[in-house]
């Protein structure tokens, strides 16, 4: 311990500082999974208070490890907290500090939202903070660490069980052949007409941990045959009386991209390299923007950065003119968007227009 501590000591300020951001955040990353493996526990023993506690406290934390961050870096600087030149160096070291870090992106934005802490959201440039990475959108990953493979070397219902009792729980199925019958008939009744599962090649790609929400847990993939992948999602609810069922089989992209919309609360899932599960999901969902998928999966502030990015590059690539959005003029604020651009933006009004009586 005492050559730990003379080893700090022997720091300069602006290493220290650095570090005492990185420290912060792996403190939020342990405790973040900490609660998200704490949610198959919870599923199992059907408390759904739990899981939803569990959904809020991450969500907090965030916000809690921010602001200790911030009062261990005010200690450090002191009065260099808030001088643009001193960030501009923090930035250059912290960047060093992370070169080869497998969650560097996520650290990234940690560092943002200190930043954003000091300056009140205000001078956000990318000397400053990570507007953009030096390193890149996301850690190269290999998406094959993260998913089991069955093959189809005999029957699909000998698959299909296989591939249950891998991913069974501490409470036992209410019917496992009744569920295997089920998946295994939904599969030749709805896909099989037009995806082949004749070929030599065909198997299934399950990533490796539940995706829990509220009352559910959910396996999420993909059968691959002949070239062709067909995204599936097999949900698993609680009977509440010591058992689970498997309720439905959803096939497609459409179908799994509803279950990770952004309009819905996020998943819990044990992914200790968050990327490599995102880039699996965007396989599945083409569609589907990576920021979203980000933020699906709990790390919502780095699908903001991820957003932004994505953002401003479209914005200067382009040589569209702001428009306002189509539509029914709303009172309380005005929508504008880019003919080439999937999002809007809102402007809220500082009068509002009172409505018609």
């Amino acid at each position: 311990m005492a050559s730990s501590e003379t080893a700090v000591a022997g720091l300069d300020t602006g290493e220290r500082f650095v570090r005492a951001i990185l420290d912060g955040f792996e403190s939020y990353f342990a405790e973040f999974q900490a609660i998200t493996v704490a949610a198959k526990s919870r599923f199992e023993n059907a408390d759904w208070l739990g899981i939803r506690e569990a959904s809020n406290q991450r969500i907090d934390l965030y916000k809690a490890k921010t602001r200790e961050v911030y009062e261990d870096v005010q200690r450090i600087a002191g009065a260099q907290l808030r001088e643009l030149d001193y960030w501009r160096e923090a930035r250059q070291r912290y960047g060093q500090l992370i070169n080869g870090y497998n969650n560097f992106e996520i650290a990234e934005t940690f560092f943002n939202s200190v930043y954003c802490a000091v300056f009140k959201h205000l001078k956000i440039r990318d000397e400053y903070a990570f507007v953009f990475s030096p390193h890149g959108d996301m850690p190269p990953a290999d998406v094959s660490k993260v998913y089991r493979t069955y093959r189809l070397e005999g029957s699909l219902g000998n698959l299909l069980e296989n591939l249950l009792r891998d991913f069974a729980l501490s409470i036992p199925y209410e019917d496992l052949d009744r569920d295997v019958d089920n998946i295994r008939n939904a599969i030749l009744t709805r896909l099989a007409p037009y995806f082949d599962l004749n070929n030599d090649d065909t198997e299934f790609q399950i990533l490796g941990h539940h995706f829990f929400r509220n009352k559910g847990a959910y396996l999420v993939g993909r059968i691959l045959s002949g070239g062709e992948a067909m995204p599936v999602v097999l949900p698993i609810l609680h009977n509440e009386q010591g058992g689970v069922y498997v309720d439905t089989i959803l096939f497609g992209s459409d179908m799994v991209s509803v279950l990770f919309s952004f309009t819905r609360s996020y998943f819990l899932v044990n992914a200790t390299i968050p990327a490599q599960c995102v880039l699996f999901l965007q396989q599945l969902m083409p569609a589907k923007p990576i920021s979203e998928i980000y933020s699906a999966i709990g790390h919502n502030k780095h699908g903001k950065t991820y957003y932004h990015r994505c953002a401003f590059r479209h914005m200067t690539s382009t040589t569209d003119k702001f428009i306002i959005a189509p539509g029914i003029k709303g009172m309380v604020m005005t929508v504008f968007t880019l003919p080439s651009y999937d999002f809007v933006f809102k402007v809220i009004k500082d009068r509002f227009t009172p409505p018609r009586t």
